[in-house]
């Protein structure tokens, strides 16, 4: 049985998260970890560029 809580990430997914982590655990902001995504030519889930918000909600995940 599933519990809801569990998160259901691709592999890829698990790698952004602990990047997005990572950046803001050293201090960058939700923009600038935004900027770093996209130039990396990470996309969201929904294949779309980062932008702060996005950033802001895959973190209070």
């Amino acid at each position: 049985m599933t519990q809801y809580s569990e998160h259901l990430w691709s592999d890829e997914q698990e790698h952004t998260h602990k990047r997005i982590i990572s950046l803001h655990d050293s201090g960058k902001g939700y923009r600038t970890i935004a900027k770093l995504l996209n130039a990396e030519g990470s996309r969201t889930a929904k294949n779309k560029e980062w932008k702060n918000s996005n950033v802001y909600a895959f973190l209070k995940r």
